[in-house]
């Protein structure tokens, strides 16, 4: 599972290890199973099951009751808390009494990644509707203009989410195709108002300077144009 620092223990090893384990720098301990043809089904199912030393009630591999022909080979793999995650997966095995099966893990990381995926999701939505606009600025500005618009509004929604000043980068792009747009329908109002709601925005040093600049330039040749 590519554990950065790992450990296996079994039997009476495992067990008189554990005393001194919190002081070894492990966070929890995960059942390995082999789960081939050879483990029992009681083995298959134990698999993946963390627990943490001297919290939980159970019984440490290898599985007395274990029925394989081979007997039980299952062990116990440390984690060590100097592993990324391994203090949050930790915690959320204290708050769940102990011991979580390979289920309540899997479910506990999926909801941790759950807003990402959703980010990157959005992301690729506002991506293919940026290049759709792009395709169709001469031939249907006003679907494109549309089109950015609400390209604009996702990114700065995720921006706003995530707090993160990087998530502004694709913001001064989106505003020069859109203001680009409207300044050639002649809406030079309308593109000087998102210029200048650009202006407000923390991305003057995100994104292309190309992009940054040009938006500079419209805006005061559509100041002028319209005696601002």
């Amino acid at each position: 599972m590519g554990f950065m620092d790992r450990f296996l223990v079994n039997g009476s090893t495992q067990k008189s290890s554990q005393i001194n384990q919190a002081s070894k720098g492990i966070a929890y301990m995960m059942w390995s199973c082999l789960c081939d043809n050879d483990s029992c089904d009681k083995c298959k199912e134990l698999d993946g099951t963390c627990w943490i030393p001297g919290l939980a009630n159970i019984n440490e591999p290898p599985l007395s009751s274990c029925s394989s022909r081979e007997g039980c080979r299952c062990m116990g793999v440390s984690v060590s808390n100097a592993e990324s995650g391994a203090n949050d997966v930790a915690a959320f095995i204290r708050v769940s009494g102990g011991k979580v099966t390979s289920k309540q893990l899997t479910e506990y990381h999926d909801a941790k990644v759950a807003p990402l995926r959703e980010k990157r999701e959005r992301q690729r939505v506002a991506a293919a509707k940026a290049l759709e606009a792009y395709k169709i600025e001469k031939e249907n500005p006003k679907e494109a203009i549309a089109l950015y618009q609400e390209c604009i509004r996702i990114h700065r929604e995720l921006a706003e989410i995530s707090g993160d000043q990087w998530s502004w980068q694709d913001l001064p792009s989106l505003y020069n195709r859109l203001t680009l747009v409207l300044e050639r329908l002649g809406q030079h109002k309308e593109a000087l108002d998102n210029i200048s709601v650009f202006d407000t925005l923390p991305c003057h040093d995100q994104g292309v300077k190309s992009d940054r600049d040009a938006i500079e330039k419209r805006k005061t040749r559509l100041t002028q144009k319209l005696g601002c």
